[in-house]
């Protein structure tokens, strides 16, 4: 069942969200939850009905590809079918190889940092043997590792291939009739008032830029030399092609935003220096603030915040 739905912008006046947040904050919680929840419903539907044995998700930075790959597979094995994820990270090169942009930095982002030949031989091998060797990378050393994960399978599995890269034209070397495709993104923007608003990539930059300070001590400074460079790349190799896929949604959950305030405010009040962050600082100041007590344990949301971890002490 063909279920395209073409990019769409909404937005949300911040100042409905804190009096939401105010009167009835579990309400706005169970909505955003069950509006994102909803859409995982679909696609499960989707690909049940289809009997498509690939599914591949693609999505631009800090759009939420790896929990929302683990969800889908939750709900096929409500109707009772059977899903194995693969991350096309595990295909990239080893990094002495990878490309470099101008300034002298990897370009993680570019397409050819994929090895199609091992991609394609182990999609053809699940198609063909049912079962393959997959290539596990090394993030620390920067190249794949000796060993391989077995991966096998029956004619009745759905492999759920996740990364950046998923839609791009040129990663499947067959019939893409085998192939259910699903794009992922933040398209919801917050608004100040007439003249000023939150945009949707702009919440996608606080997610990343709180999942760098918690899981990688990246400071703020970095997060922004890096995060113009995705953007950069998002252009070029992942947003022209998500008017190919057969689902699109957005993942924005609208109480995330006051979250952000909670945990990003005291951080940017400390580089009032930093034009960007003298920007951000002064947006938050209109969202109310909301403590992690509130999210769900299956939310998205833990994607970019972990658990009883303090922000300001890693700052």
């Amino acid at each position: 069942m063909k279920n395209l739905i073409k990019d769409r912008k909404s937005s949300i006046p911040i100042s409905t969200l804190n009096e939401m947040a105010r009167n009835n904050l579990k309400r706005l919680v169970d909505f955003s939850e069950m509006k994102y929840s909803d859409e995982i419903h679909v696609i499960a539907n989707d690909i049940v009905y289809d009997r498509k044995p690939f599914v591949l998700l693609a999505g631009p930075s800090s759009s939420g590809k790896t929990t929302t790959s683990h969800r889908i597979s939750d709900e096929l094995a409500k109707r009772g079918k059977q899903s194995i994820y693969m991350s096309l990270d595990d295909f990239f090169i080893d990094r002495d190889k990878t490309p470099k942009l101008p300034d002298g930095q990897y370009d993680f982002e570019n397409f050819s940092i994929l090895d199609l030949d091992a991609f394609n031989s182990c999609i053809n091998d699940l198609l063909n043997k049912h079962e393959t060797e997959l290539p596990v990378f090394d993030f620390v050393t920067g190249t794949r590792k000796k060993e391989t994960r077995h991966l096998k399978i029956t004619k009745d599995h759905v492999i759920i291939i996740e990364g950046i890269h998923a839609l791009n034209p040129e990663l499947i070397r067959m019939n893409t009739e085998f192939f259910y495709k699903i794009y992922i993104c933040v398209y919801t923007d917050f608004i100040i008032n007439s003249q000023s608003k939150i945009p949707a990539k702009l919440l996608r930059f606080m997610r990343r830029m709180i999942r760098d300070i918690q899981t990688r001590g990246a400071s703020i400074e970095h997060t922004v030399k890096m995060w113009n460079n995705v953007c950069a790349g998002e252009e070029k190799y992942i947003k022209p092609y998500r008017n190919t896929a057969d689902h699109m949604f957005d993942t924005t959950h609208p109480y995330e935003l006051l979250l952000y305030s909670q945990y990003l405010t005291p951080l940017l009040e400390k580089r009032q220096d930093l034009a960007y962050a003298k920007e951000l600082y002064d947006k938050l100041q209109f969202c109310d603030k909301l403590t992690q007590d509130c999210i769900p344990e299956n939310s998205l949301l833990w994607e970019f915040i972990v658990k009883g971890v303090d922000i300001e002490k890693l700052y």
